[in-house]
């Protein structure tokens, strides 16, 4: 979207999907890269600093071989890290290079605070903190009319920090223009017949363990908006079969993804997609109006899966978690969505602070009793984490969590960032980082011996025979 936007202004851009190109270019270094979405120690990020050291030189210098007027980062996750190291090798070549940091989605003004406190040593001219679509437009147009002085009178600026994080935003996401892929070689991805897009932005639902509907207010495309973008992009890529909907959930607005679906059934009806065997697919929450009705709709309009984010088979689990549904609810949409051929997923978290030892078992038997309904299984290694900022971080007291003395450190490095979010522990003692690491390998064993298809951490575990003799057979 970050191209896109600069396009709309009428500039030149050149897209550079640095750890695509680095990934594929540092085959020793694919270490650190399994660890990527969890939390890589110092020791493994020192290792892989000096195995990728020539890569990052060399892409600096093809960067300003094009003489760039600006060079943008848009930081994803840990992709913040490799973004701050080409930029400081950019920088000692080109002191007088102008640099963006974009991406940051930071959750409170202490996250932006950290920022400002730092950013003479952040290799960058401008620090985008916050959802960046609006403010980078901003700032691209006072950087054309050399009129920075008036950013002040939009954001809160402090020095090189822009600080967005509780707006202004772009509200009517119909105005954003459509996703822009063209400088990238989709072949030289795992999957080069998918596009990942989106519908909405942020998430309705407040989940305590989550912090990712702190990044960004809830908002959705119109239906029309939707198919539109969907139209534009098969047409204009003839290779692309699967379009991956990233939203937090796709069903936050109903009556949206209803629009969408019948105008996609009425499109094909009219001949307007140049191909006609492409899907799409997406995350969604269990609600009541994901009936057969809507669910045939989709159907319809060329969905062929939906990830659910049950999270645990436990009614009081869920309701500490802050869900707004009850397990014979999700039963029954789940029962619904594979009864219409539509590939099943649920996530599990396990080690939820005040899951017993009864509420696992809850959730084994639920997998158990839905299990020729449920095609696929998420969980998360090592279970639930207490993110900084999120409910349970900010109201330790009311679910009973602590930390032991020997993990708890100042939260100065990435090591000790760890044990704040890993090795938090109930005040019985019972929920503790090793019971939950011993959860996560139970609950997996039992959903192999199912024939169920397991990703742990998003990567795929090979599926098992189908166990018999299971414990938990119903």
């Amino acid at each position: 979207m970050t191209a896109s936007i600069l396009k709309t202004h009428k500039q030149e851009v050149k897209l550079w999907d640095i750890n695509t190109l680095m990934f594929h270019d540092t085959f020793t270094g694919r270490r650190y890269w399994k660890h990527f979405l969890l939390d890589a120690d110092s020791g493994t990020i020192e290792d892989f600093q000096q195995q990728t050291k020539e890569f990052f030189v060399h892409y600096a210098n093809k960067i300003l071989s094009d003489n760039p007027e600006v060079i943008i980062f848009k930081c994803i996750g840990k992709t913040y890290a490799n973004s701050i190291r080409l930029a400081q090798i950019i920088k000692e070549k080109d002191k007088d290079k102008l640099i963006i940091l974009c991406g940051l989605l930071l959750t409170v003004e202490q996250d932006v605070e950290l920022f400002v406190a730092r950013q003479k040593e952040i290799p960058a001219d401008f620090i985008i903190c916050g959802e960046d679509d609006f403010a980078l437009s901003e700032l691209i147009k006072a950087i054309e009319i050399n009129g920075l002085k008036k950013l002040g009178s939009i954001f809160k600026k402090n020095d090189k920090v822009i600080n967005c994080i509780n707006g202004p935003i772009v509200d009517n996401l119909d105005n954003l223009p459509f996703f822009e892929f063209s400088d990238f070689d989709l072949n030289s991805y795992r999957f080069p017949d998918t596009l990942e897009i989106f519908m909405s932005k942020g998430c309705p639902w407040r989940c305590v363990f989550c912090i990712d509907w702190r990044n960004e207010k809830y908002r959705s495309m119109s239906g029309k908006r939707i198919f539109d973008e969907l139209l534009y992009q098969t047409n204009l890529y003839k290779q692309i079969r699967h379009f991956r909907f990233c939203d937090k959930t796709i069903n936050g607005n109903i009556r949206a993804l209803t629009e969408f679906c019948n105008l996609v059934s009425e499109g094909f009806k009219q001949g307007l997609f140049q191909r006609n065997d492409w899907y799409w697919s997406g995350d969604a929450m269990i609600r009541p109006e994901m009936n057969r009705e809507l669910l045939e709709k989709m159907v319809k309009a060329r969905c062929n899966g939906i990830g659910y984010g049950i999270e645990s088979g436990s009614e009081k689990v869920v309701k500490d978690m802050g869900k707004f549904f009850s397990i014979p609810l999700a039963e029954e949409v789940i029962k619904n969505t594979h009864s219409n051929n539509l590939k099943t997923t649920i996530n599990i978290l396990v080690g939820f602070p005040t899951e017993t030892r009864k509420d696992f078992e809850e959730t084994m038997k639920f997998i158990v009793k839905n299990r020729d309904f449920i095609d696929e299984v998420r969980l998360t290694y090592g279970g639930c984490r207490v993110y900084p900022h999120s409910y349970l971080d900010t109201d330790l007291d009311k679910y009973n969590i602590t930390y032991p003395v020997s993990e708890v450190k100042e939260l100065n490095s990435i090591d000790s960032w760890i044990n704040k979010v890993d090795y938090w522990m109930s005040e019985d003692g019972l929920n503790t980082y090793e019971e939950r690491i011993r959860r996560t390998e139970e609950i997996s064993e039992l959903i192999l011996s199912l024939g169920i298809e397991l990703r742990v951490n998003s990567r795929i575990t090979r599926k098992s025979k189908v166990n018999q003799d299971s414990q938990f057979k119903s």
